[in-house]
């Protein structure tokens, strides 16, 4: 596999998606408020939707800093409707705050108006169908709720995960050096455009790189065939079945995997065909994730540092290393660096508002 061509192509499919042409990558455009809506010194809260557990917060904006005052987590449920979603969140929100902010880990179309970011619902994911709320703009959806069942005004702004994440680089560098990356059960990246504008790839739907066999049978057993066709090659949620296929077809007699943890405890025992093959199942996923980052800094024509989430990219043996190695390789013009946040997700909603 010529990486070079890859990264080549992921960089053309950036510049057609831009010019508003049709390609593998949605690339949706998201405006951010150019003035902060909450006032320095005010307290308002960050509620994060969307994972197996459930985060919010109190969060003070103190002149350009913002300090997380106090914050809970709890496990969350799942939620049918618009009506399950309406009791959780009613009770959530604090009777204290004129402000809100939603990190919500769903499928959103951004709509930018009154100076907040709000986003219509595209469609639930798994048990979280929110029959009722697809459609609807989930923020102002909130407000209403909430002013009919407390009579309380409040202002709700909304952005999905991977734009918080983006956001939540705003706390340590200027807009003008960020990219954000998911890199873990599922892939995905996001950038700055300018300051008052980010793109959400959702470049797991890239498809012009050469597909291995097994990612092929993987997904013509999806519920959603033909979607996220880079992200079923090289994501958390898929490798360690790349695995069990290879493993079937080999017979190495090793008991199917249900994790890409699994994966990686395989690929350090070496000296085994099982060994080889998760190593180079990581490798392969690493070396196009990198090609997806050569480029991005290729179309933006300079170095980057990525605020990256996910325990493929940070825990998984090698990965990193690899990811580097393959950069060097492709793409030595520019050189990226990563760092990880801590309190990511509630940080970069709070970066929404404030």
């Amino acid at each position: 596999m010529d990486l070079r061509i890859v990264a080549d192509n992921f960089k053309k499919e950036l510049e057609l998606s831009k010019s508003g042409k049709k390609t593998s990558l949605p690339f949706i455009r998201h405006r951010i408020s150019s003035e902060p809506i909450v006032k320095d010194g005010e307290t308002f809260q960050v509620i994060v939707i969307g994972g197996t557990i459930f985060r919010k917060a109190l969060v003070k904006k103190d002149d350009k800093n913002i300090v997380i005052v106090e914050k809970e987590e709890k496990y969350q449920p799942a939620f049918k409707n618009k009506n399950d979603f309406d009791k959780f969140i009613e009770k959530e929100i604090s009777a204290k705050v004129a402000n809100v902010a939603l990190n919500f880990a769903y499928p959103l179309k951004p709509v930018f108006k009154n100076g907040k970011l709000d986003g219509v619902l595209i469609s639930g994911t798994k048990e979280n169908v929110f029959d009722d709320l697809v459609g609807e703009e989930v923020g102002a959806e909130v407000e209403k709720m909430i002013l009919k069942t407390r009579k309380q005004e409040i202002k709700v702004s909304v952005a999905n995960d991977t734009i918080c994440l983006l956001l939540a680089g705003l706390t340590r560098f200027s807009w003008e050096e960020l990219a954000g990356g998911v890199i873990g059960t599922g892939m995905n990246f996001a950038f700055f455009l300018n300051e008052d504008e980010i793109v959400n790839l959702e470049s797991g739907n890239f498809d012009k790189f050469p597909r291995t066999p097994e990612a092929q049978i993987i997904d013509s057993y999806s519920t959603n065939k033909g979607k996220g066709i880079f992200e079923k090659e090289v994501a958390g949620a898929y490798l360690y079945k790349h695995f069990n296929l290879i493993n079937e077809a080999k017979a190495f007699n090793t008991p199917s995997l249900r994790s890409t943890q699994e994966l990686d405890q395989i690929a350090q025992q070496n000296g085994t065909k099982e060994a080889e093959v998760a190593k180079s199942l990581l490798s392969n996923s690493a070396s196009l994730v990198a090609a997806q980052i050569a480029g991005i800094m290729e179309f933006q024509k300079k170095d980057l540092t990525f605020v990256v989430e996910g325990s493929l990219f940070w825990l998984a043996n090698g990965y990193r290393a690899q990811v580097k190695k393959t950069l060097d390789e492709i793409c030595p013009k520019y050189k990226a660096k990563f760092v990880k946040i801590a309190d990511s997700t509630i940080l970069g909603a709070a970066k929404l508002i404030a």
